[in-house]
């Protein structure tokens, strides 16, 4: 059984780890922004600027409160308010993809709809 000065000295060794891991994700992350026109179309590339992968990026529109998120790796875009999720191509180091032919209201690609992002990225 390990005594409490062992498991004090752990606790503080493992909150110097988390807080160092913390400070440099800070210090690597990276975000740009902008906003695009929807057109109805499937698969519409979006230029995020990054240099790198999104980890997750923010869509929302200025008439509504819907809002889209996009997670690395997924290859999907979902609706948070109707927790739909729709197959878009997975994002890259150029551009993120939205609008699903099924619904393009819901997956962020809506005809005339002007949409605002937000994309996060962490640097290497």
């Amino acid at each position: 059984m390990a005594t409490s000065s062992a498991v004090a000295a752990a606790d503080q060794a493992t909150a110097a780890q988390y807080n160092n891991l913390r400070t440099d994700m800070l210090a690597r992350a990276s975000v740009s922004s902008g906003s695009y026109v929807g057109d109805d179309t499937e698969n519409k590339a979006i230029a995020h600027g990054l240099g790198a992968a999104p980890k997750v990026v923010f869509i929302t529109t200025a008439a509504s409160t819907i809002v889209f998120i996009i997670i690395v790796g997924t290859g999907n875009i979902t609706c948070l308010n109707a927790m739909n999720a729709y197959a878009v191509t997975v994002m890259d180091a150029t551009n993120f993809y939205v609008g699903d032919i099924a619904d393009y209201p819901t997956s962020a690609n809506s005809n005339g709809i002007t949409y605002y992002w937000v994309a996060i990225g962490i640097g290497t």
